[in-house]
């Protein structure tokens, strides 16, 4: 009996982070589906961020709805259309009082794509032959960790509450290179 209980299949049966994309999700999509039915609208939860184009959910500018939050609790952020030359974003920086090393972000995109540290002009010249689409300047700011916030406010009510917060790490790796098993 002990030996079922310690084999992969149990193992993968018992924790579902080992389950299926599709199967972790069915029952999400099946709510999701019931829902969008009954207010019918498949972005019925788009109403939980009126002010932000499909709820936050997806398509939205990071520069748009970072307008909704309070200069002094957020890094000063600049948008940048394109087509811009080196030249026209150097000059964007000096207005806007920000130096290098400043953070390069699409205003359209999600999970770290083409977020980028910019340390020199060079960084700002490769940035620029990559992005196809506006982005945003951001200065950096180092501190010592990060959290991700969930603040839930319901309409009938004038105060939310914070719901969850999770620091954030870099993924990292102890081992020798070459064994698998050994530190």
């Amino acid at each position: 009996m002990q030996k079922l209980l310690r084999s992969n299949f149990i193992i993968k049966l018992r924790s579902w982070e080992y389950w299926p994309f599709g199967i972790i999700q069915a029952p999400i999509i099946i709510l999701w589906l019931w829902y969008a039915i009954k207010e019918r609208s498949l972005l019925y939860f788009s109403a939980s961020n009126p002010s932000i184009l499909s709820g936050g959910m997806m398509g939205e500018s990071k520069y748009d709805a970072l307008r909704h939050v309070a200069d002094s609790i957020k890094p000063k952020t600049v948008l940048v259309r394109r087509p811009s030359t080196k030249q026209e974003v150097v000059d964007l920086l000096k207005e806007n009082g920000l130096s290098l090393p400043v953070i390069f972000k699409p205003d359209l995109g999600e999970r770290g794509w083409m977020v980028r540290k910019i340390k020199d002009e060079t960084d700002i010249e490769n940035y620029l032959s990559e992005i196809k689409i506006d982005f945003i300047i951001q200065e950096l700011v180092v501190m010592p960790l990060e959290f991700g916030v969930f603040y839930v406010r319901y309409p009938s009510q004038a105060n939310g509450f914070v719901n969850s917060i999770t620091g954030k790490e870099f993924l990292s790796i102890t081992g020798d290179g070459k064994n698998p098993y050994r530190n």
